[in-house]
């Protein structure tokens, strides 16, 4: 019975090829992972969005009720400063800024318009 087992010889991978196949794998499957977490990180952040909603909110808000002056605001934890600013360029201009914070204060949106002196914004 031994003498038919040498007979027939199995073809298999030797240790080495096994281990150079699980090595390739190995970068192949590292590098998928560093393309998957720099497209996550690269996607846009719900927090970011929604503060940049509000802050336009915001804005609309004060430019309709006729409101110009300098404050900051807090809401859902995020803290909104609007600046108001003369145009040098065209009198009768007021540039608003409403700038968005995080408790760090970590910029996280921003929302500039342009202002007649009536109140009448533009984007």
């Amino acid at each position: 019975m031994l003498g038919k087992l040498k007979r027939h010889k199995i073809k298999s991978a030797t240790i080495m090829e096994t281990i150079a196949a699980m090595l390739i794998l190995m970068i192949s499957f590292s590098a998928g992972m560093v393309i998957y977490n720099n497209i996550l990180g690269a996607g846009v952040n719900d927090l970011a969005m929604h503060s940049g909603l509000e802050a336009e909110f915001i804005a609309d808000s004060l430019i309709r009720s006729g409101n110009m002056e300098a404050q900051q605001l807090s809401r859902s934890g995020l803290v909104y400063e609007v600046k108001y600013t003369a145009d040098q360029r065209n009198p009768g201009l007021v540039i608003m800024s409403v700038v968005c914070r995080d408790e760090h204060k970590k910029q996280l949106a921003e929302n500039v318009r342009l202002i007649e002196s009536d109140g009448k914004g533009q984007d």
